[in-house]
């Protein structure tokens, strides 16, 4: 997985050039100098694949928000796209081992401890069977999730799934 990342906006040239060069999966990442959306800006005579990039990116940002990363997942087939805003651009490293970035490199914040409510006891093994009240969103998420970790599951719904709170 190559992880390439730039602490502003790259013109569209740039990011296929990048696409070209590197094999895929590709983490591109563009840390936004402000909260406004990006202007990937197209180059004089733009390739074909500049312009599927550019026909992309017009589909995949008309829903940005600024307060964490926008994962614009598969913008082409295993090239993903992460918009980060400048408040989140220090914290790469929760979510990407190793970045090789294109401009100069924003400092990392140091790692904050896992809180003790998301670790695990290291001398509780697994658990084999649990109780799950409630079948609404999280809920039925969370089921579903230890279901695929092959963790029993039993989930107590007072009436209908998704028809309170989550409904």
């Amino acid at each position: 997985m190559t992880c390439l990342a730039w602490n502003t906006t790259p013109t569209l040239a740039d990011l296929c050039r990048a696409i070209e060069q590197h094999t895929v999966p590709l983490y591109l990442i563009v840390c936004l100098p402000e909260n406004h959306i990006p202007d990937f800006p197209l180059s004089n005579h733009p390739s074909e694949l500049e312009g599927r990039l550019n026909n992309r990116l017009a589909q995949a940002m008309k829903c940005l928000q600024f307060n964490s990363a926008n994962v614009l997942e598969n913008l082409l087939p295993d090239v993903h796209l992460w918009l980060v805003p400048p408040h989140r651009a220090d914290r790469l490293h929760e979510h990407f081992h190793h970045i090789e970035w294109q401009t100069e490199a924003i400092p990392q914040s140091s790692p904050v401890p896992l809180k003790p409510w998301f670790r695990r006891p290291e001398h509780q093994a697994a658990p084999e069977h649990v109780l799950i009240i409630g079948a609404g969103i999280a809920g039925a998420a969370t089921a579903r999730k230890l279901a695929e970790h092959g963790v029993r599951v039993t989930v107590l719904e007072a009436g209908k799934a998704a028809q309170a709170g989550s409904g």
